[in-house]
């Protein structure tokens, strides 16, 4: 399994120290996807001179770890994660029709999906949290329980006020609709 967390402070982690520098080995695209929390508060990511509850990233020259800096530093009592968080909402890169295909390319849209796979692996990396941000991962038996409730045609969907996966019954679709405008 991928380590995509870094855990400092709190009992069996590395210990905090005065500097407010930290390192982290896990590989990255953007400074922006290493993300710092201080016991279940997010910090902001900066680029530049940092207020507070703010981060920096200084990576190292191929993006397989560096070091965060963080304002204000935590104290003995408080524990700081440095996890990462890929974005999948646009793939690395976008192929049309009649261009070339570069291996780079190629290579990047495969390390995008790895490193989102990853990170759902890592029972450390608090990647999907509830509404008010407590850091709980969900697991699969949230999925089985509004699965159990699904009935044919009904949509699975989050609830972000409820902190809870649901089933909706009451919007379905017995056809699929295909983007050409055919049906499946």
């Amino acid at each position: 399994m991928a380590t995509t967390t870094k855990p400092y402070g709190g009992s069996g982690n590395d210990s905090l120290n005065n500097t407010g520098t930290y390192s982290f080995v896990f590989p990255f695209f953007r400074d922006e996807d290493v993300i710092v929390r201080v016991d279940t508060t997010d910090f902001t990511y900066k680029n530049g001179t940092l207020g507070s509850n703010e981060y920096s990233v200084a990576p190292n020259s191929n993006k397989t770890g560096g070091n965060i800096t963080v304002n204000p530093n935590p104290t003995g009592s408080q524990t700081l994660l440095i996890y990462r968080k890929t974005s999948v909402d646009n793939p690395k890169t976008d192929f049309q029709p009649g261009s070339s295909i570069r291996s780079v390319d190629l290579n990047n849209n495969a390390k995008q999906v790895l490193y989102f796979a990853q990170e759902v692996e890592d029972s450390a990396n608090p990647k999907v949290s509830n509404a008010a941000g407590a850091g709980t991962s969900f697991t699969l038996s949230d999925l089985n329980s509004a699965f159990s409730s699904k009935v044919d045609g009904s949509l699975i969907y989050f609830d972000n006020s409820a902190s809870t996966f649901k089933a909706d019954d009451t919007t379905t679709k017995t056809t699929l609709q295909i983007l050409d405008g055919g049906s499946y």
